[in-house]
């Protein structure tokens, strides 16, 4: 599968050196980090880009990282995009519970492994990238079966007249055969 094609990474946070200290993480895996401030921003990008992984502050004000899940569970283009929630706060089990309810991936908390969070980045980039392989090649298959039917049928419908000039010439010669025996 292909695995060298450069893909989008939604960074969410309210805080300008927790997106900074992100990139700084997942820069030496040579993406597009796309960088959202705030809930509404993160939606807007939502709509606009397709994102190989979400990684979302949980805490952040006006719309908290669970509603913005949510809100991008309930959109067919980010349907299953997969969520890191990354906080310093919410580390009760019931708000990783909701983290997960809602649609995330992996709940991370902060202070994190900045090794581990790369390395699951990486793993759901590569799982992006060979799904996005995947339904690249089910189209050509899918084109590639159109324009096979396309020439099934018109080598049908040349048989198909064929057999019917093979018919015609079989009654043309039983008709000269007759002619010629009586």
């Amino acid at each position: 599968m292909e695995t060298a094609k450069v893909v989008n990474l939604l960074l969410v946070d309210d805080h300008p050196g927790n997106l900074l200290a992100l990139q700084s993480i997942l820069e030496r895996l040579g993406h597009t980090m796309i960088l959202a401030h705030s809930g509404r921003e993160a939606l807007r990008c939502m709509l606009k880009d397709d994102f190989a992984v979400i990684l979302l502050d949980v805490q952040m004000p006006e719309m908290d990282g669970f509603e913005i899940a949510a809100l991008a569970r309930s959109q067919l283009r980010t349907r299953y995009c997969p969520i890191i929630f990354l906080t310093a706060l919410g580390k009760s089990e019931n708000e990783m519970s909701r983290g997960y309810e809602v649609g995330g991936m992996d709940y991370l908390l902060k202070p994190f492994n900045s090794e581990v969070l790369r390395s699951k980045v990486k793993i759901l980039v590569e799982l992006y990238q060979n799904t996005s392989s995947i339904k690249h090649r089910n189209a050509e298959l899918v084109a590639a079966n159109s324009g096979m039917k396309v020439r099934l049928n018109e080598r049908m419908a040349a048989l198909e007249e064929c057999g019917r000039n093979l018919t015609r010439s079989n009654k043309e010669l039983a008709g000269l055969r007759g002619a010629v025996g009586t």
